[in-house]
């Protein structure tokens, strides 16, 4: 009986794991080919918004890459920048991502000064 009830709950449990498995819908999942005109034109996006000056993008944008306050960068916009550049760069080969990734991540330290914490410029090579 013992025996029973083992190969009973062997057969359920790989049944149920067999089962699990999840198969993917969406035909962007299944052929990313699909995204790469959505990547460029995120990357192109938001290549719009560099500060050229200071290094980094900003934060403070509209929705057709207009700059409403030239003085906002965030540490984690700055993060998802250099992450999203770096995926851009990886699915369409386009180099000049890379120098926009040292760009994000080149203003991406804070610098404790008399008047508070600021973001400083550190030197990517």
């Amino acid at each position: 009986m013992k025996r029973i009830i083992i190969l009973l709950l062997t057969l359920f449990t790989l049944n149920t794991a067999v089962d699990a498995q999840y198969n993917t819908q969406s035909e962007h999942f299944n052929n990313p080919e699909l995204l790469l005109d959505y990547v460029q034109d995120c990357a192109n996006f938001w290549s719009g918004v560099e500060d050229t000056s200071y290094g980094g993008f900003f934060t403070d944008i509209g929705r057709s890459g207009n700059i409403l306050n030239s003085s906002t960068k965030g540490l984690v916009s700055l993060s998802r920048n250099a992450y999203g550049f770096s995926r851009a760069f990886m699915m369409t080969g386009d180099t000049s991502c890379l120098l926009k990734v040292k760009g994000s991540i080149g203003l991406k330290f804070y610098e404790s000064t008399p008047m508070g914490h600021h973001l400083r410029r550190v030197v990517c090579k």
